[in-house]
């Protein structure tokens, strides 16, 4: 009598990963069989080699395909923005192979590696969505207290204002802080952070200026209106 082995299904969230992780999973799969790649679902090839002298900038995605046809092993990998799934099968009835259980050990090492570990992802938007009308309502009920001065209303209005208008541009691009990110370069050739952090460094001082000028301007609206 033969034990029935499940098929096996994992998931990760999203995953940092550069060619170094990469090879490391080609490798691993290939306990299996050589493994196809398909890159952005568009191109297909079995050497990852190919994939830096054809695809500049980030992947959008990309999977490997294993099929041993002796044991009738199978093992597929996908990583997208949401994540890294894994799945292997094998003949019903058949045990697990000492190399299916090799790669999807190793697998699950390299997906938990390189997780992006950003916990409380909803209690942070539950937080940055509520801030602003919790706010707005803090600022009508200090305009409505007499015996706080007009100058320390002015000032507490314009954070209040400024807080909640940078919570709203933070949230409003927050997933894209949570999403999978995939370099067809090797860590060693990683760029510097300004280098790679220039552009969103910018926009956020620019955001940032913006939502205090606002603020400052609300402010004093609302000071003259109180006055």
């Amino acid at each position: 009598m033969k034990k029935i082995e499940p098929d096996h299904r994992s998931k990760s969230g999203p995953v940092h990963m550069y060619l170094d992780d990469l090879d490391e999973i080609y490798k691993a799969i290939s306990r299996i069989s050589v493994p196809e790649v398909i890159v952005n679902e568009q191109y297909r090839t079995e050497e990852l080699s190919d994939i830096r002298e054809t695809i500049p900038g980030k992947l959008s995605s990309i999977s490997f395909r294993a099929t041993n046809r002796e044991t009738w092993t199978r093992a597929y990998i996908d990583i997208d923005s949401k994540g890294l799934y894994l799945s292997s099968s094998r003949r019903p009835g058949d045990a697990i192979t000492d190399a299916e259980k090799a790669t999807i050990s190793e697998i699950e090492a390299i997906s938990k590696r390189c997780l992006r570990r950003v916990r409380h992802w909803r209690f942070i938007d539950v937080i940055g969505w509520a801030l602003p009308p919790l706010g707005f309502a803090a600022m009508f009920q200090l305009i409505a207290q007499d015996d706080i001065p007009r100058s320390s209303k002015v000032i507490i209005v314009c954070i209040i204002a400024c807080l909640s208008i940078i919570s709203v541009i933070y949230t409003w691009n927050s997933e894209r802080f949570r999403r999978s990110i995939i370099y067809p370069i090797y860590r060693r050739e990683k760029a510097s952070f300004w280098s790679r952090k220039r552009d969103d460094l910018l926009l956020l001082i620019i955001s940032s200026a913006l939502s205090l000028l606002f603020g400052l301007i609300g402010g004093l609206i609302l000071g003259v209106i109180i006055g």
